[in-house]
């Protein structure tokens, strides 16, 4: 009894302890909250969609084509928002939002990454997620999921 009464604890404190490794690593993410994703003041320029912390899981997350088209196709933006612990990054095709766009939501708290894309091409909505529970977000997050579908 007393074993499994341990057991437990140790595996409550690995949760708890990875949670809070994830906000450490993250946590400097929400200085970009009213920040456009491209043009910023920061010096040196940065973009937020290149910050090794989300480039990396992005590259692994989508083709080569999708990252192209998220980061260089998509040209308007508006400024980062965020809603609890995720941080919404909403870009659309730089001549014409109805010609598709994507939307990058990253969780603070886990680290995880989810997208949904439009392009011109397709006319249907993909969606990608690391930890594959995108369907899991809270609803006013998954509406920015529906709102790149028009």
């Amino acid at each position: 009894m007393r074993r499994c009464g341990f057991l437990t604890i140790l595996v409550l404190l690995g949760c708890v302890s990875s949670i809070a490794i994830a906000q450490s690593k993250l946590g400097h993410l929400k200085e970009w909250v009213g920040i456009n994703p491209t043009f910023n003041d920061f010096k040196p320029r940065r973009e937020f969609l290149k910050l090794p912390e989300i480039r990396r899981p992005l590259l692994k997350l989508l083709s080569l084509d999708d990252y192209r088209f998220l980061t260089r196709g998509c040209g308007k933006e508006v400024p980062i928002e965020m809603i609890g612990d995720f941080l919404i990054a909403r870009r659309c095709h730089r001549y014409a939002c109805g010609n598709g766009g994507g939307v990058v939501i990253v969780n603070l708290s886990d680290g995880a990454i989810h997208v949904a894309i439009m392009d011109e091409d397709d006319r249907e909505q993909r969606s990608f997620s690391t930890n594959g529970k995108y369907r899991e977000l809270p609803f006013e997050i998954q509406l920015g999921f529906l709102l790149i579908k028009q």
